[in-house]
């Protein structure tokens, strides 16, 4: 065996090793940034659901009206019972975004009482909070039996407090099987 054999030999295995330990180490900071993100994403909804229902308990609200990130506060609340007895209207809520982080689906977080209904407002070229998230979340809440409608606003009114009434496309998705008939 040559001394250059030796050296390239040595060589690669140091390399090699190298790279294990890179890797395993590159895995170890993905994987801590996820557990991180999930943990500070479920502080802030748990902080946020506190707060608001302080608001609710002091005010006594017949009406909850929430968008973004407040309607998956909105939601998470619902489902830990601190609104009971109000109507839910939700505009754009991000349960898409913020749920895959606390729970393994949104039918696992949901937990309405199938009497309460909720209606989602979503604008259909939503870049922010996709629409397609909403009707994910409706989809799972029909499945469990909840009631749930959505409301989804054409291109042309999203964002347009002067647009004609007729802008809006009111899909009511949930509406199938709901025990008022409405």
């Amino acid at each position: 065996v040559s001394f250059i054999g030796v050296v390239a030999s040595t060589w690669t295995l140091s390399l090699r090793l190298k790279l294990t330990v890179y890797r395993a180490y590159v895995w170890m900071v993905w994987w801590s940034c996820q557990r991180v993100s999930a943990f500070l994403v479920r502080s802030m909804v748990s902080a946020a659901t506190r707060i608001a229902q302080e608001t609710f308990q002091t005010h006594q609200h017949d009406v909850i009206i929430a968008s973004s990130f407040g309607g998956a506060v909105l939601l998470y609340g619902k489902a830990a019972g601190c609104f009971a007895g109000s109507a839910n209207i939700l505009f754009s809520p991000s349960q898409g975004v913020v749920g895959p982080l606390l729970h393994s689906s949104a039918a696992d977080m949901i937990g309405l009482p199938p009497s309460e209904g909720t209606l989602v407002v979503h604008a259909s070229k939503d870049e922010t909070v996709p629409v397609e998230h909403s009707l994910k979340l409706i989809t799972s809440m029909e499945e469990s039996c909840r009631r749930i409608e959505i409301c989804k606003l054409s291109s042309e009114s999203a964002g347009d407090p002067t647009a004609p009434p007729g802008a809006v496309s009111d899909d009511r998705a949930g509406a199938k099987g709901r025990e008022d008939g409405a």
